[in-house]
């Protein structure tokens, strides 16, 4: 009598574990290939983000370099990140998008920073119990080479914390290729918003 269904596995223990070196590699080639190009190693048009801040994934540096409302940069590490992420740790790229440009209002109480209209909490620890500190709180007005740049989950470590970046701590403009994890749909929604703005 012929089976209608083979109930055995078409690969074996050997094919799965061969699979499974072939991804670890991969992943650890990924994350070099990061390091490299976070700390100027090497120079690519391809940016791979392995944290949980911007949703994981490949982006590519856009050919337009326009810097407007919700678009995505790559903003270099300054002396102001020292202090949550330590100066042992070679200076990295942060991915974040643009909340506020010059001339918008920044607005900071002791729960929240809001630009214009839109509202970014903050918190008092990490997840880690490390303190953090936001700006003092008071009505600012981001001065013509200043941006704030934030990100959708509220444990990014981004302007309601070490304050506006200014135009030359922006290395460059990014745009998703291929994205995975949390936070995706937003991300998305948010880069289809600053392409029609």
């Amino acid at each position: 009598m012929k089976w209608l269904f083979d109930l055995k596995p078409k690969r074996s223990i050997k094919d799965w574990k061969r699979r499974d070196k072939i991804f670890f590699v991969a992943i650890v080639l990924l994350i070099t290939f990061n390091i490299c190009i976070g700390s100027g190693l090497i120079h690519s048009p391809f940016y791979v983000n392995i944290t949980s801040s911007a949703p994981m994934g490949v982006y590519m540096i856009s050919n337009d370099q326009e810097l407007k409302p919700n678009v995505f940069v790559m903003v270099k590490e300054n002396h102001r990140l020292e202090q949550f992420y330590g100066s042992k740790r070679p200076p990295q790229l942060l991915l974040k998008h643009i909340a506020g440009m010059p001339g918008d209002i920044m607005t900071v109480t002791d729960s929240d920073v809001r630009i214009n209209t839109e509202s970014y909490p903050t918190l008092s620890y990490t997840s880690n119990g490390m303190p953090l500190q936001h700006l003092p709180n008071g009505i600012y007005t981001l001065s013509s080479d200043e941006y704030f740049v934030a990100n959708i989950p509220i444990r990014s470590y981004d302007s309601r914390y070490f304050g506006p970046v200014k135009r030359d701590e922006i290395q460059s403009v990014v745009t998703p290729v291929w994205l995975f994890g949390e936070g995706v749909v937003e991300f998305v929604n948010q880069w289809e918003n600053a392409k029609n703005s």
